[in-house]
């Protein structure tokens, strides 16, 4: 197969909207430079490896892979096509609008706060490397949301069989955040000792019957903080596994 190889991409600032169609061979490139307004278009067959890239959008029609890493702030607005992706998004003052589309996709997330990953069909799995409020949409197939942070995400995991998993050694509070909520998370994973998850009730009751699963029941625990006022907390649907489950008053 024909690779087609380049170092660093360097668009003129009057040129605002850059094509390429990757069909007889696979597109690499260390970094691909664009006027912060500038408009990113891909299509083919083949793999897009971009480097770092600076546009203000890119999107991708392509059946291969796109892989690339945000490298300015202006570039929030994100499509790609039904390959298996690998995004790093971490710009920190970028609110991210991604639509990663079908394929088992991977994503690194640091955004601002009100960013937006639809993250579409197959088995994908995304990070987030901040505790910012925005809004994940798993979509259809078994995906992985992962986090150390305490998140202030709205999670919905679709259809499929989705997991949220808790990494690192210590408890993560999200119980008095004001936005962070679960929708059909089937499992979540306390995948460290020590690893902990602080839900307030309201939280807990938007999605009470999952599978707990951790590594020592000691020490990864599931805790339900109650309100001021009156709360009603079963969890009866939990099913739990070397881990442990634990409701406190408010």
């Amino acid at each position: 197969p024909i690779l087609i190889e380049m170092d660093d991409i360097v668009a003129s600032s009057n040129i605002t909207t850059v094509n390429i169609n990757a069909t007889a061979g696979a597109f690499d490139a260390d970094s691909i430079i664009l006027a912060t307004t500038g408009a990113l278009n891909l299509a083919g067959t083949q793999n897009f490896d971009l480097g770092n890239a600076t546009a203000a959008s890119v999107t991708s029609v392509t059946t291969g892979t796109v892989t690339l890493n945000t490298a300015n702030a202006s570039l929030d607005a994100i499509t790609t096509g039904s390959g298996a992706d690998n995004l790093t998004l971490d710009e920190g003052t970028a609110v991210m609008v991604l639509a990663s589309g079908a394929g088992n996709d991977t994503v690194s997330a640091g955004n601002a706060a009100a960013s937006q990953y639809d993250l579409g069909l197959g088995n994908d799995q995304i990070t987030l490397t901040n505790a910012n409020s925005g809004v994940i949409a798993a979509g259809d197939g078994d995906d992985l949301l992962i986090t150390d942070q305490a998140t202030d995400m709205i999670i919905a995991g679709g259809d499929g069989s989705d997991t949220l998993r808790i990494t690192g050694s210590s408890n993560v509070n999200v119980s008095g955040n004001t936005n962070f909520a679960l929708s059909s998370i089937d499992t979540i994973n306390l995948s460290a000792a020590g690893a902990g998850l602080q839900v307030s009730a309201a939280q807990f009751n938007a999605n009470s019957t999952f599978a707990l699963t951790g590594t020592a029941a000691a020490t990864d625990i599931l805790t339900v903080t109650g309100s001021a006022s009156a709360d009603t907390v079963s969890l009866g649907s939990v099913t739990v596994t070397t881990a442990s489950t634990s409701i406190t008053g408010g």
